[in-house]
C-alpha cells in the first residue's frame, strides 16, 4: 500500500513540475511583452525629444542670431539622443548565438521514457509499412505472373 502512496505522490510531484514550468514560460512570455512595451515607450519619448531639438535648432537657424557652437551643441545632443534611441532594448546577449541559446533554455527535453517509448514506436511503424509494401510488391508480381 505504501507502494502506491509514494507512486501517487510522484505523479503529483510531477504534475506540479510540469504546471511550474508552463507558469515560468507564462511569465517569460509575459514579462517579455512588458519589456517590449517600455522599450516602445521609451523610443517613442526619444524620438519626441529628437523632434523638439530639430525644431530647436530650425528655430536658431531661422533667428540668424546662434552662433556655430550652439548649432553643434544641439547637433551633438541630437546624435547622443539617436545613438540612445538605437540602444533601447539592446543587451549584450543580442545575437543570434545568444537567442538561440535563450530558446534552448525554453525548450522541454523529453526523458529517457518518452525517448524510447517515441524510438519503439517509429520502429513499429517502419516495420508495418516495410512489410506492407512488401506484401503489395509480391501480390502485384504474382497477377502479372497470372497475366502473361
Amino acid at each position: 500500500m505504501a507502494k502506491k502512496v509514494n507512486a501517487t505522490e510522484e505523479v503529483v510531484a510531477k504534475d506540479e513540475k510540469k504546471v511550474s514550468n508552463r507558469q515560468r514560460k507564462e511569465a517569460v512570455k509575459a514579462a517579455r511583452i512588458k519589456e517590449k512595451e517600455a522599450n516602445k515607450k521609451l523610443r517613442k519619448e526619444l524620438e519626441d525629444q529628437i523632434d523638439s531639438k530639430y525644431d530647436e535648432l530650425k528655430e536658431l537657424k531661422k533667428s540668424k542670431k546662434a552662433s556655430k557652437d550652439e548649432v553643434k551643441s544641439i547637433k551633438v545632443e541630437i546624435n547622443a539622443l539617436k545613438k540612445e534611441r538605437s540602444m533601447v532594448g539592446k543587451k549584450k546577449k543580442d545575437t543570434f548565438v545568444g537567442d538561440c541559446i535563450e530558446e534552448l533554455k525554453l525548450v522541454r527535453w523529453p526523458s529517457k521514457k518518452e525517448v524510447l517509448k517515441y524510438t519503439i514506436s517509429t520502429i513499429v511503424f517502419v516495420v508495418f509499412f516495410a512489410l506492407f509494401f512488401t506484401l503489395i510488391d509480391v501480390l502485384f508480381a504474382l497477377v502479372k505472373g497470372w497475366l502473361s
